[in-house]
């Protein structure tokens, strides 16, 4: 990520170069307001345990030199509402409207005049994270750069934790418009990001799985869920999906599975990596076969009330972590599908049955549906 700082160095001083002979621009006012008035959209109700709250981190001198880090100042906690007509509430539960006021200027220079909006982007992430940014001499504007941040915090927090973002959730980049998005600060949306998924129980020898070809010997391999590839050549027959090992998180924030048939809503187990097996392995019995790769074998270990994954929806979400309420699924929903019906279903192009299993299914991406909330500064007359 650092060669991204030299390179947008490098672009600055050629900016600059170019401005050199040329006249002075005109001095640009910046608008005042301390007070930012949030419209969520698609939000969700806190976590049990948790409450959001929003900070102004601004980034600043971490000591001599170019090495910039981020300052945080809190301008309230609040919760939201789930059920209809949404509503903010305060800490204590108290209806409260949407408004909130910090101790500074909200309102920025427009720095997409140094840098390119993704570039500000990774410079918000990073700031949302507490780490050190690196600008070079001609950069040195963007210290004046202001992120506003939603955070998710423990409902009770006491001492210095109070005074720093614990999991970084939402983060915008205001200027002198005054009106900006909280996002969520990683763009899953490419249509290159894809995830993969395939249904296999190898606890009764994995060597079967490629070598009976016969449909109705393959019942019993519905009993698995698998994140990744299934690949007849390797050794290992499950591979890691090449995109989703290659996906990153926020600070604060994991990867995790949800399987969930009728009434039945169990977690797979939380993915730091999409190449080896998950954190916890709640239903596989990792002394038998089984993939290197996310994913459980309900057949001999602890199974769900519907061991069968035929028909089931299964969900990649991201948590936070540590999750302030690990039984419930935090709806932010990367990827979602559901399984087939049966083990095998009439193609009509072949007219013949094929298997559904050992299939590669591509997971719908729902990361549209993110929640977001749309910001605006509201601007009054400075002191």
């Amino acid at each position: 990520m650092r060669d991204g700082f030299k390179v947008l160095g490098l672009a600055a001083v050629a900016l600059l170069a170019l401005q050199c002979g040329k006249e002075k621009p005109t001095q640009i006012t910046i608008p005042f307001g301390k007070t930012v008035s949030f419209s969520p959209v698609d939000w969700m109700a806190n976590p049990a345990g948790g409450i959001y709250e929003g900070w102004v981190v601004t980034l600043g001198p971490a000591g001599p030199g170019l090495s910039y880090t981020a300052h945080y100042t809190s301008f309230g906690r609040f919760g939201w509402s789930g059920d209809y007509p949404y509503t903010f509430i305060d800490s204590a539960g108290n209806a409260r409207g949407g408004e909130f006021t910090a101790n500074q200027n909200l309102f920025t220079e427009e720095f997409t005049q140094i840098a390119n909006a993704e570039t500000l982007k990774v410079i918000a992430r990073r700031m949302a994270e507490g780490d050190t940014v690196l600008l070079s001499f001609a950069n040195r504007a963007l210290a004046g750069l202001k992120v506003l941040l939603v955070t998710v915090e423990p409902a009770i927090e006491t001492g210095p934790a109070r005074s720093t973002p614990a999991i970084p959730f939402l983060a915008g980049v205001c200027n002198i418009s005054g009106k900006f998005d909280l996002i969520y600060p990683i763009n899953y949306k490419d249509p290159d990001v894809e995830c993969h998924f395939f249904l296999a129980s190898p606890s009764d020898t994995l060597a079967n799985l490629v070598k009976d070809t016969s449909i109705i010997s393959k019942s019993n391999e519905a009993g698995g869920i698998w994140i990744g590839i299934f690949d007849p050549q390797s050794a290992a027959r499950g591979t890691p999906d090449t995109i989703f090992a290659n996906l990153d998180v926020v600070m604060g924030w994991q990867f995790e599975t949800w399987f969930q048939k009728g009434p039945t809503l169990v977690s797979l187990g939380k993915i730091r990596r999409a190449d080896s097996a998950d954190l916890s392995s709640p239903y596989t019995d990792t002394l038998r076969n089984a993939f290197q790769i996310p994913g459980e074998d309900f057949r001999i270990n602890n199974p769900p009330d519907d061991s069968n994954a035929l028909g089931a929806t299964i969900m990649l979400t991201l948590e936070p972590s540590p999750d302030p309420d690990p039984a419930r699924i935090f709806p932010l929903i990367l990827f979602r599908d559901t399984t087939p019906d049966s083990i095998a279903s009439f193609n009509p192009l072949t007219q013949k049955f094929e298997r559904n299993v050992q299939r590669n299914f591509l997971f719908d991406n729902r990361s549209r549906f993110f929640p977001k909330i749309k910001a605006t500064v509201i601007p009054e007359p400075e002191p």
